[in-house]
């Protein structure tokens, strides 16, 4: 799954109106960021695969799964992997392989005829939805932050008129 970034265009600007007043900067951009994180959340738990089909998870769980966290000027937005430690399988998808029994003898399943010794599973095809989230989350972002050091230049140049 890794890391995945959103590249704001303006961040030269934002350094120069960060330099000029950092206390009200770090103020504005912190609630920028807070606005962005809540539309990156938004889009994520549309992206994340729920249903039926390839990557999907049937009841829910892994679209229960996606936190949000902001602290100060960074926010990590994505799977809970405690709660959802299969997450990347889901987006990275998974190799053909063969599952045999952890616990028992054999494996078996609701709809099964009897048990099996092995599955030869065919893989998993890569679902990467929170690659999608940041595709369709950058403009987004991108509009939040220029609107906000926007503001910022209004407000300082108010103050020093």
């Amino acid at each position: 799954m890794g890391t995945y970034s959103i590249e704001i265009q303006d961040i030269e600007k934002m350094r120069r109106t960060f330099q000029a007043a950092p206390e009200r900067s770090a103020r504005m951009y912190s609630a920028g960021l807070k606005i962005a994180a809540n539309e990156i959340y938004r889009i994520m738990k549309e992206e994340v695969p729920v249903g039926k089909g390839l990557g999907a998870t049937k009841k829910g769980n892994l679209k229960r799964s996606i936190v949000k966290n902001v602290q100060g000027l960074e926010a990590i937005i994505g799977p809970n992997l405690q709660q959802a430690p299969y997450a990347i399988f889901v987006h990275e998808g998974t190799r053909a392989h063969v599952i045999t029994p952890r616990f028992k003898k054999a494996l078996f399943w609701k709809g099964a005829l009897h048990p099996v010794k092995k599955v030869n599973h065919p893989g998993t095809a890569a679902n990467p939805f929170v690659q999608r989230t940041a595709k369709r989350a950058e403009p987004i972002v991108n509009d939040i932050f220029r609107r906000q050091t926007e503001l910022l230049v209004e407000m300082l140049a108010r103050n020093t008129a």
